[in-house]
Formats: structure tokens, C-alpha cells, sequence
């Protein structure tokens, strides 16, 4: 009778192992189709034969369904990751596509409310002369969004905004703010970001953008990040604007000065005529004289370059420099910036009947008169040369600008030289925010292969045993 006890009790022992190596069996299974599921890429696959869907502590589903979901977090990290870099890459083509900040904020912005799934947005751009911040481009915005363009620093959300330097999540979005209109009807947005866009600590303008539904902390990541170029991108433009402008003046002024050097030319040339003419008639040459002296600087030298007569236009020149009284009779070269040997060399070419013509100064560099002179012999009754006539006309203002011209075109190519630079380092720098993020995802990568190996190994494990 104790004999029977004993064997019935081995037979219940021994169906309750094999239930156990059954369910154990079921369990290997199980834990090796849903980890073939995970392996194709599916993880929502639900646990098999899981019952309720409830979840025994310390076990192998649990263990599973953890790993699980840790897979699925860093797949989506990994995917928001992946879209802020596609998307940043996306925009920074379209940046470096646009030649002014009117087109690149319409394109920006366009582009922007699609690829993050919002409904409105606009940029507004920083004037820092006014101290104002206006609408430069705007998307599905309603009528009433136009009424109010403009924003002064400090004012409304726009203004704040600019003057914290900080992005505002408005999570609830008062009545009138703004309304989305769609074809299902008007309706206020149930989520605003406003993001400045700054470089170093400097707000170049401010971008707003509303939405029905919600914004993720991965969407406000990529608005800043994005800000970031779009403000690095509105300063190149406005220093190429500006750039312009100065090339544009710089040329108007130039065309301004060849024209004037035309003019002066051909009043040299009418001159020269004028003084030929004089030279073959003396009776004329006279009157003519007379009309001069009115007019311009003159000025009769000797043949050995001592000064006979000057006009009073000519009086009032020289007299800065030495007192009336000593005009007359004074060496020419010696109260004007002439060299002694320049002066020689222009009386002998006078004698020999020629004309000459030069450009002189008077006067210290405090206060120097520049002139376009003109030498001409004057011939005696026996047709020889007497003495000198020197006729000038005032150039200043035509020296001075050329000087101003030549300063403005050496700012011209610091600027240029100066925004090459910067261009050169924020590109650097953006190369090394994108490496940082390729690193980054290589490496999670890396870590979730590890951790596949490891399981796969674990289940070899279960398999031989």
C-alpha cells in the first residue's frame, strides 16, 4: 500500500515536470518569436500568448518586453535626431541659395510650416536703427494678423521675446492672439513658439509659428537650432546688402568724378585754344587777358621766374602765405609748392615757345588749395618771348574726392575681407555641430547592435539547455 503512495506521487512529480518543460518550451518560443519580430523591425509587435497582457515580475517576457521598449525609446531619439539634422540640413541649402532677406525668409518660412507640421508662421526682422521688429514673411496668416506688421522692442510677445532672448512656449493661447483659418472654419491655434533668432548673444529677428496641435521638446530643439543659421544667414545678407550700397555709391561718385575730369579736360583744351590764339594776336589776346584775370588765378612771372603781377583772386591766395607787400618781385618757387628745378624746367620750355601745365598746391596741409595750372609765353612786339603767364583754376574739391573715393574703396575691401572671415567660421562651426551629431548617432547605433548580440547570445543559451 506504501509502495502504491510512493509511485503515484513520482507520477505526479513527474507530470508536473513535464508541465513545467511544456510551459518552459512555450515560454523559449514565445521569447524567440518576439524577438524575431524585434530583429524585423517591429517594435509594437505584441508579446505572444500573453495572457491579459499582464506581465510576470522576473521573468524572461518581462525582461523581454523592457528591452523592448528601451529599443523603441532609442529608436525614436535616434529618428528625432535624424529629422533635426535632415531638417537642418534641408534649410541650410535654402539659405545659401537666396541673395537678399526678403526671398530667403518668404522661402523659409514656407518651407518650415510644412516640414514641421505646423499651420501659421511668420519671421519679423530686427531694424536696430528704429528699434523695431517687422513682418518679412509670413504663411497662412488671416487678414487680421496684417493689421499689426510692426513691433516695437518690449512690445507684445514679439517684443518681449527680442529683448529676453529666449524662447516662449504658449501652451494657452489667449482668444484673440490669433486665429488659424482653414477650410473647416476659424479657430485659434492650440500651441504658439516664438523663437528669437540670435548669433552670439545678438537677436537678429524673431520667428513665430502657430499650431492645432502640440510641440515636442525635439520641434523646439530644431526651431532654435535652425534660428541660429537663419540669423547667421540675415547678417551676410545685410553686410552684402550694405556692401552693395557702399559699391553702388562708390561707382556714382566715381561716374561723378569722370565726368568732372571731362569737364576739366575740355576746359584745358578750350584754354590751350584760347592761349594759341593769344600768342598770334596780341591785340585780342589783350582783351581776353582782362576777362581772365576775373576768373581764374593768374599770375605773370619773369624769365628768371620773379613774380611781376598777380590778380586779386591769385592776391588772396598767396597772401596766407606771405605779406602783401612782398608779392611782387618775389621767386615764384618760393612761395609756392613748386620745386626750384620743376619751375626751370618749365620756364625754358616756355621760352622755347611751348606751353605747360601742371598740378600745384598752395597753402600748408592745413589748409592747401589745390590747382591745375597752365604756363603760356607771352611774346613782345618782335615776336620773342617776354614772360610768363600762369592761369590756374581751382581743383580742390575734384583732388579731395578722388582722396575720398580711394578711402571708401579700401573700406569696401575690409568689409569684404572681414565677411569672407566670418562666412569661413560659421561654416567651420556648423561642420562641427553636424559631426557632433553623426558621432553621436554612429555611436548609439554601435550600442544598440551590442545589445542585440547579447540577447541573441542569451538565447543560444536557453536553446542548448
Amino acid at each position: 500500500m506504501l509502495g502504491l503512495k510512493k509511485i503515484n506521487k513520482t507520477k505526479q512529480q513527474f507530470l508536473a515536470a513535464e508541465i513545467k518543460l511544456e510551459n518552459a518550451q512555450n515560454e523559449i518560443l514565445a521569447a524567440k518569436t518576439y524577438i524575431k519580430q524585434i530583429e524585423n523591425g517591429d517594435l509594437d509587435a505584441p508579446y505572444p500568448n500573453l495572457e491579459d497582457g499582464a506581465v510576470k515580475k522576473d521573468t524572461l517576457a518581462e525582461s523581454l518586453i523592457s528591452m523592448r521598449n528601451q529599443l523603441k525609446s532609442l529608436d525614436e531619439k535616434e529618428n528625432q535626431r535624424k529629422w533635426i539634422t535632415e531638417g537642418l540640413n534641408k534649410f541650410m541649402v535654402i539659405l545659401r541659395q537666396q541673395e537678399n532677406i526678403e526671398e530667403s525668409s518668404q522661402s523659409i518660412i514656407s518651407e518650415l510650416i510644412k516640414y514641421i507640421g505646423a499651420n501659421q508662421g511668420g519671421i519679423y526682422i530686427a531694424d536696430h536703427e528704429k528699434e523695431v521688429l517687422e513682418l518679412a514673411a509670413f504663411y497662412a496668416y488671416d487678414r487680421q494678423k496684417f493689421i499689426n506688421q510692426q513691433f516695437h522692442y518690449g512690445e507684445g510677445m514679439i517684443g518681449q521675446v527680442f529683448l529676453e532672448k529666449e524662447t516662449q512656449l504658449l501652451k494657452v493661447v489667449p482668444e484673440e492672439y490669433i486665429r488659424i483659418t482653414s477650410g473647416l472654419g476659424d479657430a485659434p491655434p492650440r500651441c504658439i513658439v516664438i523663437v528669437p533668432l540670435k548669433i552670439n548673444e545678438e537677436v537678429n529677428g524673431i520667428l513665430e509659428i502657430a499650431t492645432f496641435s502640440s510641440f515636442e521638446n525635439y520641434h523646439i530643439e530644431f526651431l532654435e537650432k535652425l534660428g541660429e543659421y537663419i540669423a547667421s544667414s540675415l547678417e551676410s545678407l545685410k553686410k552684402n546688402s550694405q556692401t552693395e550700397t557702399l559699391l553702388r555709391k562708390s561707382q556714382e561718385q566715381t561716374e561723378q568724378l569722370r565726368a568732372q575730369e571731362e569737364e576739366i579736360k575740355q576746359n584745358m583744351e578750350e584754354m590751350q585754344a584760347t592761349q594759341e590764339e593769344l600768342a598770334r594776336k596780341e591785340a585780342e589776346s589783350q582783351s581776353i587777358l582782362t576777362a581772365l584775370k576775373d576768373s581764374y588765378y593768374v599770375t605773370e612771372i619773369d624769365l628768371k621766374g620773379r613774380i611781376i603781377y598777380v590778380n586779386s583772386l591769385m592776391e588772396s591766395l598767396l597772401t596766407k602765405s606771405i605779406s602783401p607787400s612782398n608779392i611782387e618781385g618775389e621767386l615764384f618757387a618760393k612761395i609756392s609748392n613748386i620745386e626750384e628745378q620743376e619751375l626751370i624746367e618749365i620756364l625754358n620750355n616756355n621760352k622755347a615757345g611751348n606751353i605747360s601745365s601742371r598740378i600745384g598746391s598752395l597753402g600748408s596741409d592745413d589748409a592747401k588749395i589745390w590747382l591745375s595750372e597752365t604756363y603760356s609765353p607771352i611774346y613782345d612786339a618782335h615776336k620773342k618771348v617776354s614772360k610768363i603767364l600762369m592761369i590756374a583754376t581751382d581743383t580742390t574739391k575734384e583732388v579731395l574726392q578722388q582722396a575720398e573715393l580711394k578711402k571708401k574703396s579700401l573700406e569696401v575691401e575690409e568689409i569684404r575681407s572681414k565677411e569672407k572671415e566670418r562666412a569661413d567660421h560659421s561654416i567651420k562651426t556648423q561642420s562641427k555641430m553636424m559631426e557632433r551629431y553623426m558621432e553621436k548617432a554612429q555611436s548609439n547605433e554601435s550600442n544598440l547592435k551590442e545589445k542585440i548580440k547579447t540577447l541573441q547570445a542569451q538565447l543560444n543559451q536557453i536553446n542548448q539547455s
